[in-house]
């Protein structure tokens, strides 16, 4: 997985990657990435280096890679 991480941040556009490890079954990930902006992430998806990376995930990985998008909720709407 220490692959994977090095590779994904080579994309200048990355700003923050995390590597969670599931305790009871240690062959399922979670990665958490924060991207400049939504265009910079859409076009990470578009990069022959995102194929690369989903290929190395997918030989290591228990289950399918699955993604999903969220946005940062700022401070003041986790104060409602």
């Amino acid at each position: 997985m220490r692959k994977v991480e090095n590779d994904a941040r080579k994309n200048p556009a990355l700003l923050e990657i995390e590597v969670l490890q599931d305790l009871e079954n240690s062959d399922k990930y979670v990665l958490l990435t924060k991207w400049k902006s939504r265009t910079d992430l859409n076009r990470w998806v578009q990069d022959p280096e995102y194929e690369n990376i989903n290929n190395l995930i997918d030989g290591i990985s228990s289950e399918p890679v699955h993604y999903q998008i969220y946005e940062h909720v700022s401070e003041k709407m986790a104060t409602l």
